[in-house]
């Protein structure tokens, strides 16, 4: 009934140069400093929203409607976290098959498919554009969804960032959604009483960042030095970021905002003391945000 325009497609899929040239590539570095994202948590600026409509804008429509509906954002979630074709996405459809009737599952696999091709920097926003639709599932399937993302991104027996990062994001939506009565209680620890778990996200995020230990370690100095100046912390990443991460997030989210404040300026100087963070480290860095109950708006980079 309407034949499809290619210039339309490459403009949904971020190839058109009006869209494109908004859209950071996947190892694209972003120019940020401390003090910029601090002034963007929970206060979007309108060329956040300008941004925010790009995004939009660039992801294909049928997964945007996707996104929207209630029987269909479950299986579109699914697909963002199901690995390319081979050993383990058949290991994931096992694992989903388990656990979700087979239509789930044909749906699921199908916009793993659609999204192959989807530039990075849309993933999460994806993903974030279908928590309203899933968060109006009943407990129980909700508890069913988290047990299917945390069997999905198991399946291989190891989990990359971007997966913990989509995990913990879906996992904050929908713990708010079971228990809205916690999302809006207020920290009253000290920054300095978690101190532990603080210099372990910063170490994290160092490493994270910067492949070379030196520059890691330089890294983690420099946020040390805005957060705990006087801290004699060495420099020592944890061997299970993962779990540290886990045990760091209900400790971390019951801080105060002005020491939230501090911690997220630190962790913004560790991964970006040389002015640059790569979109992954920025994705990453909107993930801890999510965490804390800071939100970032979708790109960060200056104008």
């Amino acid at each position: 009934m309407r034949p499809p325009s290619g210039l339309d497609e490459d403009q949904a899929l971020g190839l058109d140069s009006r869209t494109a040239a908004s859209l950071p590539g996947d190892r694209a570095e972003l120019s940020i400093t401390p003090p910029a994202v601090i002034a963007q948590v929970g206060a979007p600026q309108a060329n956040d929203y300008d941004r925010a409509g790009a995004l939009v804008k660039a992801i294909p429509d049928v997964l945007r409607r996707a996104a929207h509906e209630r029987d269909e954002a479950v299986a579109l979630l699914f697909g963002l976290l199901l690995a390319p074709p081979g050993k383990v996405r058949d290991a994931q459809q096992y694992e989903l098959a388990a656990r979700h009737e087979e239509r789930v599952s044909r749906q699921a696999l199908d916009y793993a498919d659609r999204l192959a091709d989807l530039p990075r920097i849309l993933c999460l926003p994806l993903a974030a554009m279908a928590m309203p639709a899933l968060r109006r599932r009943p407990r129980p399937e909700l508890e069913k969804f988290m047990d299917a993302c945390f069997a999905l991104t198991h399946a291989d027996g190891k989990v990359s960032l971007f997966e913990y990062s989509l995990g913990r994001l879906l996992r904050v939506q929908v713990t708010d959604a079971l228990d809205p009565s916690s999302v809006w209680v207020a920290g009253d620890r000290r920054l300095a009483s978690c101190s532990d778990h603080a210099i372990t996200l910063m170490a994290l995020l160092a490493q994270a960042g910067h492949a070379d230990p030196g520059a890691a370690m330089r890294a983690y100095l420099a946020g040390m030095a805005l957060v705990f100046p006087r801290a004699n912390a060495p420099y020592r990443p944890p061997t299970d970021p993962l779990r540290a991460m886990d045990e760091a997030w209900p400790v971390l989210d019951r801080v105060e905002p002005r020491g939230k404040e501090l911690l997220i300026e630190g962790l913004v100087a560790a991964v970006s003391h040389d002015g640059r963070i790569c979109v992954a480290e920025a994705e990453l860095l909107r993930v801890i945000c999510a965490s804390l109950h800071c939100p970032l708006p979708p790109m960060l980079e200056g104008t």
